[in-house]
């Protein structure tokens, strides 16, 4: 009898919670799209993304942040978004979701770098980043380096970008560009402790380790 009325002041609960729960959320959409988000309430949050995507079809960030709510693949994206490739406006932005959609969901990297090789805006925010990705799954390591640094200078993902560098640096123990990518004005602020902490341990500056740490 006390487990079932435990039950019942449960679903209560949860019940006032659904009903509130809208009510209290911010009235901005952007921020009421991330609020749902970090609840982990993601169909909800995708249609919030879905409203931003019609208020700014030329944004990237927030054709992404759909993909990733509703986990759509690229057949998907195309049924949602295919006349928008006969517009100039949105194309590109469009064939990014499709390679986006194709990397993330499908997981088909030559896919995807098949979409991403058809944007006209090269500057675009993100692409160079994601392409960096696809060469990297198909082991094309340096390929993936210079797209990652072309990201970092049409000043896209920039902290994404500099975070695969730092991974790449290290795992090839090159100390110059380590210390290349922590002195650059544009990327040394966005790299990571635990690099700057092993840049220090490799040059031996024992001090600055020990600060660091």
């Amino acid at each position: 009898m006390r487990r079932q009325l435990g039950i019942l002041a449960l679903c209560l609960f949860i019940l006032l919670l659904a009903n509130l729960f809208p009510r209290i959320l911010p009235m901005d959409l952007e921020q009421r799209a991330q609020s749902l988000a970090d609840f982990g309430l993601q169909s909800q949050a995708g249609e919030a993304y879905e409203q931003l995507c019609r208020l700014h079809p030329e944004s990237v960030g927030w054709r992404m942040a759909l993909v990733d709510a509703f986990h759509l693949s690229a057949e998907q994206v195309h049924q949602r978004y295919a006349e928008q490739l006969f517009e100039l406006k949105t194309r590109d932005v469009t064939l990014f979701s499709l390679g986006y959609a194709s990397l993330t969901v499908d997981q088909l990297p030559d896919q995807a770098l098949s979409y991403f090789d058809k944007i006209h805006d090269r500057k675009l925010a993100g692409l160079h980043y994601y392409c960096g990705l696809v060469w990297q799954l198909q082991g094309q390591s340096e390929r993936a380096r210079e797209c990652w640094q072309e990201e970092l200078r049409v000043g896209g993902l920039t902290a994404k970008a500099v975070r695969m560098l730092g991974y790449a640096y290290v795992k090839t123990r090159n100390l110059q560009q380590v210390r290349v990518l922590v002195d650059d004005p544009l990327s040394g602020p966005l790299t990571t402790p635990a690099l700057r902490r092993w840049l220090a341990l490799h040059e031996g500056r024992w001090l600055q380790y020990s600060l660091d740490s």
